[in-house]
Order: C-alpha cells, then structure tokens, then sequence
C-alpha cells in the first residue's frame, strides 16, 4: 500500500507501506554511507527510505534485464527452428543502397 504525505514545503512525498516490514543490517562502505546519507537528506527523506527506494529500483532493473535475456532466448529459439521470419533489415539495407535492385 502506497500512502502519500506533505513535508514542510508542501510537496508531495510518497512513502511505501507495507503489511510486514523486515529489519537487517547492511554495512556499507564509509564513502558509499556518506554519500547515501547526503543523497537522502537532500532529498528530504529519511536513509531507511532512500535504501528501500534504491534497492526496489535495482531489483526491477534486474528483473526487467533477465525478462528481456528470456525474449531474445526465445526469439533465437524460433528463428533457428524457422517459426518466425528473419529479420528484414540486413534486407531493407540492400535495397536502399542500392544493391539488388530492380528498378
């Protein structure tokens, strides 16, 4: 569940609820702590936040990373068993260079 809260200056602020929360301990590096505390506190949020928020955001990029793997698998897959046309543009080059032409 998502809710929303106003700051100080009235902007909007979106904080992520959930039902069961987790507590660990990461320990980071001494550069990469300072550099994530000063992150959040420009950003007016709190460091526990700014964790969630990043580490939310690495999960969906690696997900999305290992989806996109699985559809090129799949479509080299088909295109070696002859189930989907190869692709046109090595073709379309050609043409518009010139070579193959019939006109």
């Amino acid at each position: 569940m998502q809710q929303e809260s106003r700051h100080a200056g009235g902007d909007i602020i979106a904080w992520y609820y959930v039902m069961a929360m987790h507590s660990i301990t990461i320990r980071f590096p001494d550069d990469v702590a300072a550099d994530a505390r000063a992150e959040s506190e420009t950003e007016g949020e709190s460091i526990n936040q700014f964790v969630v928020e990043a580490v939310t955001a690495a999960i969906a990029k690696r997900r999305a990373r290992r989806a996109l793997a699985r559809m090129a698998r799949r479509r080299d897959q088909m295109t070696a068993t002859g189930r989907v046309a190869n692709p046109s543009e090595p073709l379309i080059r050609q043409l518009r260079q010139g070579e193959g032409r019939r006109d």
